[in-house]
């Protein structure tokens, strides 16, 4: 894992190495794979 990112206390992210991406909508409840072809690794996020 190298990097936690909420954009509220619902929507959050996770990102990894190896194309390693996950999403949740629930506070972190549950965590849902999202795949990204083509990508390595994530060091971070930024949303704009």
């Amino acid at each position: 894992m190298r990097f936690v990112y909420f954009v509220n206390d619902q929507k959050g992210f996770i990102g990894g190495n190896n194309s390693f991406f996950l999403k949740t909508v629930d506070g972190g409840s549950t965590w849902s794979s999202i795949n990204i072809p083509g990508y390595g690794n994530f060091l971070k996020m930024q949303l704009i």
